[in-house]
């Protein structure tokens, strides 16, 4: 009875031999493909934020370069320096001079072309005017975000901060300034629910809705990035890191495994239980009389080692 409890013990811890190190293995393939994601979901967040933050920073320099032409706003000259920084600059489409939301003199339309901005979206804790969805005559099919800062706008294409990971078109990309509370600019599907996850921190990564999140907050704008990476991108980098560390797993279990058996069968071969019960004294000795059968009178004993276990179980000879 207690050999088969033995050998059931032994098949079981053999058994964990092998599947520890392969659960081992796939477990650390889970962490290690949702460290990559979070890093790639990341990467795309922070990319966001910088696009944003540059295209700020492009505006506002305009408006203050514009300041000393504030008597005359659409002079020659102003309108030149216009059209400067407009040239000068990566993210601005335009920049020009407003009144009652209507810009009068533009670096793309001079004095003589007046653009209807249309109203307010929202307003800045920094007294900026954003506008949203702004469409144009001369680009009837795009949209349009302008920033104004006193009689000063600048024309952006709202999709510039999220116009990265073209080669992952499933990756949902947006910028949500914290005044508004809703994306501005925005590339497939986002939760605004995710902004209140970021709390007081730079940074934040989490899974959500079948998606890797992350959620970047500007340093120099009251604004956030935010990145959602789809979970089979999860998914398909844990399956390539399990196809190379479960095999080893599997070595290192079945080696494993070998060790304990080869180390279980010494434990329970003839020769060891011998040793394990003369250091124990289960040994002890029983006599056995001879007896002459035709007399009946004993002649003699044979002294006959017999084996006790602890359990008091006498070990067949």
């Amino acid at each position: 009875m207690k050999k088969t409890v033995a050998v059931l013990l032994t098949m079981l811890v053999a058994m964990l031999g092998i599947g520890l190190p392969i659960w081992f293995a796939i477990e650390e393939s889970q962490r290690q493909a949702y460290k990559a994601e979070s890093a790639h979901a990341l990467g795309y967040a922070r990319d966001v934020v910088m696009r944003a933050d540059e295209m700020g920073r492009q505006a506002f320099d305009g408006f203050v370069r514009l300041s000393p032409h504030a008597g005359s706003p659409c002079s020659m000259a102003a309108i030149d320096l216009m059209r400067e920084i407009d040239l000068g600059s990566t993210y601005l489409q335009a920049v020009g001079y407003v009144e009652n939301g209507r810009m009068l003199c533009s670096s793309i339309g001079g004095s003589t072309s007046v653009l209807e901005l249309g109203p307010a979206t929202f307003l800045t804790d920094r007294g900026v005017i954003v506008r949203t969805g702004v469409r144009f005559p001369f680009a009837p099919q795009q949209s349009f975000l302008v920033l104004q800062s006193g009689n000063y706008a600048a024309i952006l294409h709202n999709q510039l901060p999220v116009d990265t990971a073209k080669s992952e078109p499933d990756v949902s990309l947006a910028v949500v300034p914290l005044d508004f509370g809703r994306p501005v600019s925005m590339r497939g599907h986002i939760d605004t629910d995710w902004v209140a996850r970021l709390g007081g921190r730079r940074e934040a990564v989490f899974e959500d809705d079948g998606h890797v999140v992350a959620v970047v907050r500007s340093p120099m704008f009251r604004i956030v990035g935010i990145a959602a990476v789809p979970a089979h991108y999860l998914t398909g980098r844990s399956k390539d890191v399990a196809a190379r560390l479960v095999p080893g797993g599997l070595v290192a279990g079945i080696a494993l495994t070998c060790a304990i058996v080869y180390l279980a069968r010494q434990q329970m071969s003839l020769p060891v239980a011998v040793r394990n019960a003369l250091r124990r004294r289960e040994f002890f000795l029983e006599y056995q009389p001879i007896v002459d059968l035709r007399s009946g009178r004993w002649t003699g004993v044979e002294a006959l080692v017999r084996w006790r276990r602890p359990t008091g179980e006498i070990v067949m000879p």
